[in-house]
C-alpha cells in the first residue's frame, strides 16, 4: 500500500469519524432535547406551582401551598400529604403526549372528553394551564387528553392517573403529631392501667415517672421518637357502628404530646385489639376524628418496661480489659493480658495468661470466650435492690468476677446472686449500681462449668438456690 493512499484512507476515517461525533455526539442530545420540548404539555416548573386543582367529576379536591405546606382547601380543609401532593404535581409538570390523534378534536364524547374523567389545573399564581384526560385507548395502556385551551387531542400514559382515583384521606397528611421532634417537651402515656412521664432535657428523652430501674436515656428516646412518628392508615366516619367496631369505648388507654408553648396538648386514645392482625383504632380528641393506625404499631403503644431499660448488662470496651479475676465457692482465678510487638508487621498482640491459682497460658479462644459471656450478658429484667442484697442472694454470691483496665483501674465488677423466683435466672448486680437484674442462668452455669475446667474441677462448686 503507497504513502499518499494511507493518508487518503486515514483522512476518510478522520472525516467519518468527525461526521459521527457531530450528528450523534453533539447533535442527537440537542435533537431529543428538542423533541421533548415540542411533547411537554405544560410550561411550569414543579418548584413554582402554588395550587393544583383536580377534578373527578362530580367531585373536585383543590390544595394551595403555604410556605413549605401544602393545604387542602376543597371540599374541605385539611393539611394535605406533601409526598402525594408534591408527587402529582411533578409527574404533570414532566407530562409529555405520545402522539397526537386529531389536531382539531372533531367528536369530544368518542375521546371521552366531553365529560373528562379528569381534569388537572396547575397554577404558579401568574400563569394556569389545565390538561383534561378521557377514555382509554384501544389495549388500555394510554388515555386520549387535550389541553383545555387548544384543539388536539393526544394520547399520554395511562398510569398519570393512577395517583387521582384515591378517596379525600389519600390526599391528606396522616401525621398524628404535627410539631417537630425538638418542640414537643412531655409526653405522657396511659397504658394497661399504668401512667408514663416522658419530658424531654437538652435533645434527649427521660423517664420521670413512674421510676423505673435501669432505665436507659437512649431506649426511652428512642421509644418516644418512633412513638411521635406513628401515622394514621386511614380516617374513618365517626358513627355508632364504627365506635362499636372500634373498641374505643371500653379503653382507658391514651396518649398526650404537649408542644412547648401551648396548654393543650394533643390527645389521643386508642384501642388495642385482641385478635392478631386486626385493626388499631385511634380518636383525636382535638380535631374529633376518628381513624385507623397500622396494626404493626399496637407494640408501641402498649409501652412496658422491657422498652425503656438497658438490656445489656456491660458496655466495657474488650481490648481495654487488662486483668479478670473470678471468686466462686472457694475457688478463684484470674487471667492477665500481656501484650508485645510483632517485628514482621510492627503489630501490637495481645494474649492472655493464667496468673493464678497457677501460671500458665491459656489459647485466645478460652480466655476471650469467658470475657465474651460477661460482656454479652442480656438482661431479662431489672428491679430496685432497696439495700436488701440478701432478698436476692447478693450477700453469699455464687460467683463475683471483677475486671481491671490496663492501668490497673476497675473497671466492671459481676456480682452473680441467687436464682431468681423464675429457676431459669439469676439475679445478678453490676459494679455499684442501686439495682438488680435477671439475666439467663444457662448463661451463668456454663461460665461455671468452663471456670471448673480451666483449673481442672469439672463440676460447679455449689448449685445455685432459689432466694425467696
Amino acid at each position: 500500500m503507497s504513502f499518499k493512499r494511507t493518508i487518503v484512507i486515514a483522512l476518510l476515517f478522520l472525516v467519518v469519524g468527525g461526521l459521527y461525533y457531530h450528528f450523534q455526539i453533539l447533535e442527537k442530545p440537542k435533537k431529543e432535547e428538542a423533541k421533548l420540548k415540542e411533547t411537554a404539555l405544560f410550561t411550569l416548573k414543579p418548584e413554582n406551582v402554588t395550587k393544583l386543582d383536580i377534578k373527578r367529576y362530580p367531585e373536585e379536591f383543590v390544595f394551595e401551598k403555604k410556605g413549605d405546606e401544602w393545604m387542602m382547601t376543597a371540599p374541605a380543609e385539611y393539611k394535605a400529604d406533601p409526598a402525594v401532593i408534591n408527587n402529582i404535581v411533578q409527574m404533570y409538570t414532566d407530562l409529555h403526549k405520545i402522539e397526537t390523534v386529531e389536531e382539531k378534536i372533531s367528536d369530544a364524547k368518542q375521546f371521552g372528553l366531553e365529560i373528562p374523567k379528569f381534569e388537572i389545573t396547575l397554577s404558579d399564581g401568574k400563569t394556569t394551564e389545565t390538561v383534561q384526560l378521557g377514555a382509554e385507548s384501544v389495549g388500555g395502556k394510554s388515555l386520549f387528553a387535550k389541553m383545555e385551551k387548544l384543539p388536539a387531542v393526544f394520547t399520554v400514559d395511562s398510569g398519570v392517573s393512577f395517583n387521582l382515583k384515591g378517596k379525600i384521606s389519600s390526599f391528606r397528611d396522616k401525621t398524628l403529631f404535627p410539631a417537630k421532634p425538638e418542640n414537643i417537651e412531655k409526653v405522657v402515656v396511659h397504658s394497661g392501667g399504668a401512667t408514663y412521664l416522658f419530658e424531654q432535657k437538652d435533645g434527649k428523652w427521660n423517664l420521670s415517672q413512674p421510676p423505673v430501674p435501669r432505665a436507659d436515656s437512649d431506649a426511652v428516646t428512642s421509644y418516644i421518637m418512633t412513638l411521635l412518628q406513628i401515622k394514621a392508615l386511614d380516617f374513618q366516619e365517626d358513627n355508632a357502628e364504627n365506635r362499636k367496631k372500634s373498641g374505643l369505648e371500653k379503653t382507658d388507654d391514651y396518649l398526650e404530646v404537649y408542644e412547648k408553648g401551648k396548654t393543650q396538648p394533643v390527645v389521643l386514645k386508642y384501642a388495642i385489639p385482641d385478635q392478631k392482625g386486626g385493626s388499631v383504632y385511634g380518636y383525636i380528641e382535638n380535631s374529633g376524628e376518628l381513624l385507623t393506625i397500622n396494626p404493626a404499631v399496637k407494640d408501641i403503644l402498649a409501652v412496658s418496661r422491657d422498652k425503656l431499660i438497658k438490656l445489656s448488662l456491660f458496655d466495657f470496651e474488650v481490648d481495654k480489659l487488662g486483668e479478670v479475676s473470678f471468686k466462686w465457692g472457694n475457688n478463684s482465678c484470674t487471667l492477665k493480658k500481656s501484650s508485645s510487638q510483632n517485628t514482621d508487621n510492627n503489630v501490637k498482640q495481645a494474649a492472655w495468661n493464667m496468673v493464678s491459682p497457677e501460671q500458665k497460658g491459656l489459647e485466645n479462644e478460652v480466655s476471650f470466650g469467658l470475657i465474651a459471656v460477661i460482656r454479652n450478658l442480656y438482661v431479662r429484667d431489672s428491679f430496685f435492690l432497696e439495700d436488701k442484697p440478701a432478698k436476692f442472694g447478693l450477700d453469699k454470691p455464687e460467683l463475683v468476677v471483677t475486671g481491671k483496665r490496663e492501668d490497673g483501674k476497675d473497671m466492671f465488677t459481676l456480682t452473680v446472686g441467687g436464682l431468681a423466683a423464675d429457676p431459669n435466672f439469676y439475679y445478678v448486680r453490676a459494679n455499684d449500681e442501686s439495682t438488680v437484674e435477671i439475666v439467663q442462668k444457662e448463661a451463668i452455669v456454663n461460665l461455671l462449668k468452663d471456670l471448673n475446667k480451666l483449673i481442672g474441677k469439672e463440676k460447679p462448686a455449689q448449685d445455685g438456690k432459689t432466694v425467696k
